[in-house]
């Protein structure tokens, strides 16, 4: 079960506005926090429409396959979907490289995606039952 919504947003802000603040080790798990906030994101639109997530969907593909999942039930979020490869990416980046000379920028820029997601699924979710109203 995710985290309540209204956590995630301020989780996410919270990241936004203190990313420069952590320790040199803490890129790595800042960043799979950030792909893991947009996972509980479509989570929730997916528990909002009764919905499941695939359970054995292996976890570097978590992301991408709740976005499809999500698709599904909202084409209008098929738009979301650059910005999920690009955290996914990110993640991997920073992973990949903790201390590349990049690795702040990167991480602002998961965070900003990350709020993206949750704002663009947040509304949509106030204006469930409204097929008519745009994200």
């Amino acid at each position: 079960m995710p985290q309540p919504l209204a956590e995630i947003g301020d989780r996410i802000d919270l990241l936004k506005m203190t990313l420069g603040m952590f320790a040199p080790s803490e890129p790595v798990p800042i960043a799979s926090e950030l792909v893991g906030l947009s996972e509980e994101i479509f989570e929730h639109w997916l528990i909002a429409r009764g919905e499941a997530a695939a359970a054995d969907t292996p976890q570097e593909a978590r992301l991408m396959a709740l976005h499809a999942a999500a698709v599904l039930g909202e084409p209008g979020f098929g738009r979301l979907a650059a910005a999920c490869r690009d955290a996914v990416h990110l993640r991997d980046l920073v992973a990949a490289e903790p201390d590349h000379p990049e690795t702040g920028e990167r991480l602002i820029l998961a965070a900003e995606l990350a709020g993206d997601i949750y704002s663009a699924v947040t509304r949509r979710m106030m204006g469930l039952g409204e097929p008519d109203k745009k994200l």
